[in-house]
């Protein structure tokens, strides 16, 4: 189940309708003895820990149904954590990209015109601070790994055969 990926995926084809599939999800999520819930908007649903089992790290399963023209239904799911998380990290990579960006510009500018550019010794320190947050992120991934499991085995008890994450 753990992966290098931040945020592992899965795709099921299956022959059912999303509605069916969507009262199957309901029914594991109500044989699994309360160990998670359910969040639901037509198309989409979002599996999540119980609340009094959630931490910081705690992952969630956002599913997506999409019935094709043959009367399949393609579900695509996202493991992640809570949004709040996603996106502190997420803007954790965007102003260390700003940053690398514009400091190297200025480096560069300075070295095209002859003149000493120290700056540009902040740019491994950059690249360490982002290998940092990767390694945060994949540290949480782990805290989170045995609730993605029963996540992951509540999904594919409704859908009644093995799923497989990419």
């Amino acid at each position: 189940m753990t992966s290098f990926r931040i945020r592992p995926r899965i795709k099921q084809i299956s022959p059912l309708k999303s509605e069916e599939i969507q009262t199957r999800i309901h029914q594991a999520v109500a044989n699994s003895k309360g160990m998670c819930t359910t969040s639901v908007i037509p198309g989409y649903i979002t599996l999540r820990v119980r609340p009094e089992d959630r931490h910081f790290w705690s992952p969630q399963l956002n599913l997506t149904f999409e019935e094709t023209e043959e009367g399949e239904t393609i579900i695509r799911g996202l493991y992640g954590p809570n949004p709040q998380v996603w996106t502190m990290i997420f803007f954790g990579y965007a102003t260390l990209g700003v940053a690398f960006f514009f400091i190297l510009m200025y480096g560069m500018t300075q070295v095209t015109l002859g003149k000493e550019a120290l700056i540009l010794w902040i740019l491994p320190v950059i690249a360490v601070l982002a290998l940092v947050l990767y390694l945060i992120s994949q540290f949480g991934q782990k805290l989170g790994v045995e609730q993605t499991f029963i996540l992951h085995h509540v999904f594919e008890e409704a859908m009644g055969e093995h799923v497989r994450i990419k």
